[in-house]
């Protein structure tokens, strides 16, 4: 499989806002969900730092998947700082939620 351009930062939060816009796009993994637990995130504070958080350069090429990986930093709905890891759809139509992080993990 050809591996495509990962987008910029720029290019993957305005994905990420059309994708949040059109419908819930946002699907979660099962270790999402297990951190979420650990961490006491929760869908709101995550959709918060999509909305508001800002997209890291240099996202990771996911071999098993064939996917980049961003980072996005920001605050969950309480002001405490958190990171999400997300994978985009190359038809971002969907954001797949991988886990979600301190900033200083």
């Amino acid at each position: 499989m050809h591996k495509p351009t990962a987008l910029s930062p720029v290019e993957a939060y305005e994905a990420i806002q059309r994708i949040l816009n059109i419908r819930d796009g946002v699907s979660w993994t099962h270790h999402a969900r297990d951190r979420a637990a650990q961490r006491h995130f929760t869908a709101d504070d995550v959709l918060h730092v999509l909305r508001r958080g800002r997209v890291q350069p240099n996202p990771e090429w996911n071999e098993k998947f064939s996917d980049w990986v961003y980072t996005v930093n920001g605050v969950d709905c309480d002001g405490i700082a958190l990171a999400v890891v997300i994978a985009i759809e190359p038809e971002w139509t969907r954001i797949t939620l991988i886990t979600g992080k301190d900033t200083n993990d």
